[in-house]
């Protein structure tokens, strides 16, 4: 009986200790912690050839840039809060940063609109020079950090399918050990004076920089399948009309002049009037892959690290380097402990306060005894 007694008195303070868990539950407590954050420039390419559909969502074939939208918010969303991350666009020969790096939580509504507002018509030239571009976001990256508009531990995460149109000619590709530290160059973080001092150089000519490779962290993201996939032909409506054949697209180099290996196998070669000879040139320019070679070239070049997306959680691992990553002070909600605790107080409790004789088994009846209630069979004396 002193045992009943104990568990049925005990239900009570069980009942008040999930209230006052609950209570500490209600007022939000904290907890002092260290969690590591991340701040990363995301450049997205948008020309023509991101319209190819060798990508699948839900089972249907999406474009490279829509499937890699659909990964960057992933990836955005995966970011603890505390990290940083803006977003800016590629096409012809430069980058323009559209939002500067603001922290993820709080301006994640801005950061997505603006991603899935990013297509094939924000682009202001229809040119694809990778290298070039590569080179000039850099440079850009390097100019925001001398103007402290970007933090130096920003990296710098490039995303295209490496395919150039027209095709680059190799003996022109910049040096990215030129790359300077912030002093002097012509880079600029708003988008328009930048495209206005650099489309002033010629293509072929080397900007007068002077520095290393290695001064901008990041990744070089390979977008795209590895199989040849036909360019879609979109109208100004976004509504496809066809396919690029073999003559909507230079399919060779024109530009500079050929080496004198090059001149060798040239048909039809004339110095001053034919360079690159008088025959049209065919290929397979008019289709297009992730171009993986030339782009772990340029990643090797500028001290970058390649990888090729093949999913958005590969992506965010890639991002998720710990030598890339900034302690926080932070403090960590206890709220949910607190919860669950109150929970299973209040389970308890409950249970204490059931009568023990629900869960207690018959007691054993003494030997040849009846039970209380159970039928008496009457003995009839045998005959």
């Amino acid at each position: 009986m002193q045992f009943r007694s104990a568990i049925r008195d005990r239900w009570f303070l069980l009942l008040v200790g999930s209230a006052l868990a609950l209570l500490v539950a209600l007022a939000g407590p904290r907890w002092p912690a260290q969690q590591p954050v991340w701040s990363h420039l995301f450049i997205l390419d948008i020309t023509r050839s991101m319209n190819t559909e060798d990508y699948s969502l839900g089972g249907r074939p999406v474009s490279r840039l829509e499937y890699l939208r659909q990964a960057l918010l992933s990836t955005l969303a995966e970011l603890p809060c505390g990290s940083h991350a803006g977003v800016g666009v590629f096409t012809e020969r430069n980058s323009t940063i559209l939002v500067m790096p603001v922290e993820v939580c709080e301006n994640f509504g801005a950061i997505e609109q603006t991603v899935r507002q990013l297509d094939w018509r924000t682009a202001w030239a229809g040119d694809s020079n990778i290298g070039r571009g590569l080179y000039n976001t850099l440079q850009l990256v390097l100019d925001a950090r001398n103007r402290g508009l970007l933090p130096a531990h920003t990296g710098l995460v490039f995303m295209t399918d490496g395919h150039e149109a027209p095709p680059v000619n190799p003996n022109y590709e910049p040096d990215f050990s030129d790359l300077a530290a912030g002093e002097g160059g012509d880079g600029v973080v708003a988008g328009a004076v930048a495209l206005a001092a650099q489309h002033e150089r010629a293509a072929a000519e080397q900007p007068a920089f002077e520095g290393e490779k290695g001064l901008v962290r990041g990744l070089l993201v390979g977008v795209g399948g590895r199989g040849l996939s036909p360019i879609p032909r979109l109208r100004e409506d976004g509504t496809q009309d066809g396919y690029y054949d073999e003559t909507d697209v230079q399919q060779a180099t024109r530009f500079g002049d050929p080496t004198p290996e090059e001149r060798a196998g040239i048909a039809g070669f004339e110095a001053r009037n034919a360079p690159w000879g008088r025959d049209a040139a065919t290929g397979t320019e008019h289709y297009s892959s992730v171009r993986e070679d030339h782009l772990r070239m340029l990643a090797e070049s500028s001290g970058l690290t390649y990888h090729y997306l093949e999913h958005a959680a590969g992506l965010g691992q890639a991002l998720a380097r710990e030598e890339w990553a900034l302690p926080l002070r932070t403090t960590v909600p206890l709220r949910s402990y607190f919860v669950i605790c109150a929970l299973l107080l209040l389970c308890a409790g409950l249970l204490a306060a059931l009568p023990l004789s629900r869960f207690a088994s018959p007691a054993p009846t003494a030997a040849g005894s009846t039970p209380r209630g159970a039928a008496i069979t009457p003995l009839h004396p045998s005959t």
